[in-house]
């Protein structure tokens, strides 16, 4: 039993799918529940500016291991960080760190998987998460709070380089091609790793929400915001039970908003956005501004070494199709 691969993200590229089908077939054991810790460490660390290459990881596979078991590890939190967070994150020394550390490792494998997927549905993507995270608003505002952000983490050239350093095998495979032709995709996963091609099938987990539902969410943080901002502001509540409602509040609201618009039906949903008020242009909410500038920074930090490492131009003109499409006249 050794490590085989590590799987490193991005975002929104069918991780948790992956995880199930590496989870379920007894061929594999999957570390990503026990790999928390690390990608934990390495977040707080960064942003407390205290990082420490040395730290001691203590990974565990999810289940109880066999010998026979090809070890992989598992994460697309070691390639993004701070989604929720407003003004400027350390999100490309996040990576670098993760990176640093995890070539402790590369004694046990030099090989490094990266899946990605098209810019433009990976900015959609990450919007729907931004709000179902507890954040708010429509493509302008995400654009306007998140660029640099969304800058760093669509930075493949940095994020290849960054594991090219300490390993000798970094593999970048298309969400899309999981997507179009599963077992292509695992085929090219089993040629780039020497590990056997998976055997189970999972159903994909959805847990998305379409339509009205997401401006509805989107509002209904929008309002617990600002509730706790003001309760947080207030200098004639005072206390230890103001401090607990605040802290309780951050943690849990964006849970109660989130799963009352995955589960709500469709009366309920339609109640309470007729009780807001909330008739929405979901073409303009959904919408994700893309200037030319930034186009032309992902051609060059995304397309062009996503060609570069893969050889596969086909995918990478796709790409170039649909970032033209959306970019702003």
């Amino acid at each position: 039993m050794g490590i085989k691969f590590i799987h490193v993200g991005m975002m929104k590229t069918a991780t948790t799918y992956m995880q199930n089908v590496w989870l379920k077939d007894k061929k594999f054991a999957l570390a990503h529940r026990g790999l928390l810790p690390v990608v934990q460490y390495v977040r707080q660390a960064t942003k407390e500016n205290n990082f420490d290459p040395r730290y001691a990881m203590n990974i565990n596979v999810d289940k109880q291991p066999l010998e026979t078991q090809d070890v992989i590890l598992s994460s697309e939190g070691l390639s993004c960080a701070y989604l929720t967070e407003l003004g400027e994150q350390p999100v490309r020394k996040y990576i670098g760190n993760a990176a640093q550390l995890l070539a402790t490792l590369n004694k046990q494998t030099d090989n490094i998987f990266i899946c990605v997927r098209s810019p433009v549905a990976w900015l959609r993507s990450m919007h729907s998460q931004f709000i179902n995270e507890g954040q708010y608003g429509d493509g302008r505002r995400f654009m306007a709070c998140k660029e640099p952000f969304l800058k760093d983490c669509l930075d493949l050239q940095f994020l290849v380089e960054s594991y090219q350093r300490n390993f000798k095998n970094v593999v970048v495979l298309p969400f899309e091609k999981l997507k179009e032709d599963e077992m292509s995709f695992w085929k090219a996963l089993a040629e780039s790793f020497s590990v056997t091609i998976p055997s189970v099938k999972v159903m994909p987990v959805n847990e998305s929400v379409s339509g009205i539902r997401l401006p509805l969410m989107s509002r209904l943080n929008e309002i617990s915001h600002g509730i706790r901002d003001s309760l947080s502001a207030s200098t004639v509540y005072r206390g230890a039970e103001k401090e607990m409602l605040v802290a309780n509040s951050e943690r849990d609201d964006r849970w109660f908003n989130r799963r009352f618009c995955q589960h709500g039906t469709e009366d309920e949903i339609q109640d309470m956005c007729d009780h807001l008020s909330l008739d929405c242009d979901l073409e303009s909410f959904r919408a994700i501004p893309l200037s030319d500038s930034f186009c032309e920074w992902i051609e060059d930090r995304f397309i062009q070494p996503f060609e570069n490492v893969t050889g596969d131009r086909g995918t990478a003109n796709k790409y170039r199709e649909e970032l033209l499409r959306e970019q702003c006249p």
